[in-house]
């Protein structure tokens, strides 16, 4: 019960994030009707009442892209922007490796913003590098720098994926993060190669199928 309790500040913070987002860009109307989507949706509903990573991690990549959204609006004028946006970044890397997706996400704001110009090139790298350095520092601190500078031919990947990076980066160079967050990187990536069993219906598979999507919606409207 407590840990439940726990994840709903975490909701109603995102509610509000989807209310003053929607305030500052289209004005009260839409701000009321972006809380309400965001109050009745059955996926936030169920997660907000659930210990788990998906809504913080769906929350911090919202606050992420709110704030890096902000500063870029503004121009860059306001140098703790990019700083809380940092802030939200690492919490959500901290909270699951699908907010990995953030990096490329920031970058095409910044660039849309520079060929409007709304932000200058200056700015925008100065508050990408600013929000790379805090999120780096950030997870390193998280995980008590164990294992952060440990060379790449330590690792016992697994994954294709992380195998190939071994053939490409230099065995004597470190990869500058934990141990067990690049390992628990591998190990997600090893089952999405492979594929995860599942069970639906009594059949035993692999992987995912698409009306599996379909199930967890209605999954979820019965736990909202």
């Amino acid at each position: 019960m407590i840990g439940r309790l726990g994840l709903m500040p975490v909701s109603c913070f995102g509610l509000w994030l989807a209310w003053k987002w929607a305030y500052e860009l289209y004005g009260a109307k839409s701000a009321l009707a972006s809380a309400a989507i965001w109050a009745f949706n059955p996926d936030l509903i169920a997660h907000g009442s659930l210990v788990g990573t998906d809504l913080p991690t769906a929350v911090a990549m919202f606050a992420a892209t709110y704030l890096w959204w902000r500063f870029c609006d503004e121009g860059g004028r306001r140098k703790l922007l990019p700083i809380l946006a940092a802030i939200a970044f690492a919490a959500a890397q901290l909270s699951k490796f699908t907010a990995m997706i953030l990096a490329p996400m920031l970058a095409c704001v910044a660039i849309y913003r520079i060929i409007d110009r709304t932000i200058t090139v200056r700015r925008a790298a100065i508050g990408l590098v600013t929000c790379a350095a805090i999120s780096w520092l950030a997870v390193n601190l998280t995980y008590g720098f164990r294992g952060s500078f440990k060379p790449v031919r330590e690792y016992p990947f697994e994954s294709k994926s992380m195998k190939s990076l071994t053939k490409v980066w230099p065995g004597s160079v470190p990869l500058f993060m934990p141990y067990e967050y690049v390992a628990g990187f591998d190990v997600q990536k090893y089952e999405s190669e492979v594929g995860v069993p599942a069970f639906l219906l009594g059949d035993s598979y692999l992987g995912s199928r698409w009306y599996t999507i379909r199930s967890r919606w209605r999954a979820s409207c019965r736990l909202g």
